[in-house]
Order: C-alpha cells, then structure tokens, then sequence
C-alpha cells in the first residue's frame, strides 16, 4: 500500500468519524432542545396555574370584602333607621303623662345645680338650660345624677337597639 493509499485512507475514515461526531452532536443537540422545551412548557403551565390561583383567591377575597362593605352598609342603616326610631319614641314619650310625672319628682330634689333642656323649665324654679333632650342633670357637691334622657337611654342602649331592632326588622 502505498502512502497515498493510506493517507486517503486515513482521510475517509476521518471524514468518516466526523459525520458520526457530527450526527452525534447533531442528535445530542436535538435531545437537550426537546428536554429545554419540555421543561419551559412545563415552567410556563407552571405558572400559568398559578397566577390564575391568584387570580381566583384576588376574586375570592374582593367578593369578600365587597360583602363585609355591603354588610356594614346594612348595618350602618339600620342602626339609622333604629336610632330615628329611638328619637322619635323620644318625642312621643315627652308628651305623656309618665313623663309629667317623672318630670314633677324630679323638680322635688334640691341640688345645688339642675340641668334641663328650654322645654322643661316650668317643671323647675331655678335650673339651666343645656343640651339635652328631656329629664335632668342633677348635681349635689360632687355627686352629679344622670336623669337625662340620653343617659337614661345610653344606660339600656344596647337593650333598646336590640328590642327596637326586632320590631323593624324581625330579626338582630
């Protein structure tokens, strides 16, 4: 064999190993894409379910919190509607004779200061005038008795918002 023989040998099988090389690196390549791809398709699925997992709990808690701020809304008038109630049983009991009663012990203490609203000074001889809606403010040295009407009221609010709440609204 002559040495050109063997370099053309030498030659093809080099060629030869550098097509398989290549083919190689070629199907080495392809394999590394296909998995690469995989793994984004999988990571982008990943992450599409989880946003729309947030985007579900976001819906969840805005209908939430749209709820509590319907409720409190609620809440909000009826505790007006209770209190208009409340005002006007207050008007209405200022014209009975229970009132008149209360009104007349009342003008029977002597303290040093009474406190009455304009309407009711013909019950008393020497009170003040002041800001409330009926009753008395009476104070004795340090002692001071709250028989105002909002004091009265604000004593049993909370019994009053109940009862008066069940009449308007069947329920509370």
């Amino acid at each position: 064999m002559a040495l050109e023989e063997i370099l053309k040998e030498i030659e093809e099988r080099a060629k030869t190993r550098a097509k398989e090389i290549e083919e190689e690196a070629r199907k080495e390549a392809e394999s590394i894409i296909k998995e690469a791809e995989e793994e984004a398709n999988k990571l982008i699925e990943k992450t599409k379910e989880e946003a729309e997992q947030k985007k579900r709990e976001e819906i969840e808690r805005t209908r939430a919190i749209e709820s509590i701020e319907r409720k409190k809304r609620i809440l909000a008038e009826k505790r007006a509607l209770i209190n208009d109630a409340i005002e006007k049983s207050i008007e209405k009991l200022r014209g009975t004779e229970e009132y008149e009663e209360f009104m007349k012990r009342l003008s029977e203490i002597s303290a040093e200061e009474i406190i009455i609203n304009e309407r009711d000074k013909k019950f008393f001889r020497k009170s003040k005038i002041g800001n409330i809606k009926g009753g008395a403010i009476i104070t004795e040295g340090e002692i001071t008795m709250d028989y105002s009407l909002e004091g009265l009221l604000e004593e049993h609010m909370d019994e009053l918002e109940r009862m008066v709440g069940e009449e308007l609204f069947d329920e509370l």
